[in-house]
């Protein structure tokens, strides 16, 4: 299987549970810094999605284009700018 297709997706979700448990074990308040980190991981998946090759996955299912990336900007952009 072509792990690095789907790389920035991995990423993404690694980051966002690392973020989740960093916010729940820490005392006080967690707010400001759980936020930047956010930000942070979505910042690494937007260079993961621009440095992924261009092909398909799992038989077709998972494909990386010009389109796919646009998209994946897109929908990154739009939740960077909703947490800020």
């Amino acid at each position: 299987m072509n792990w690095s297709l789907a790389l920035p997706e991995i990423a993404l979700a690694l980051c966002a549970m690392a973020i989740l448990i960093f916010g729940v074990l820490r005392k006080g308040d967690n707010t400001f810094i759980c936020t930047m980190l956010a930000l942070g991981a979505m910042v690494i998946a937007a260079m993961l999605v621009m440095s992924a090759p261009v092909g398909g996955a799992y038989r077709g299912l998972f494909v990386v284009d010009g389109f796919a990336r646009f998209m994946k900007l897109l929908i990154l952009a739009g939740a960077a700018l909703s947490i800020i």
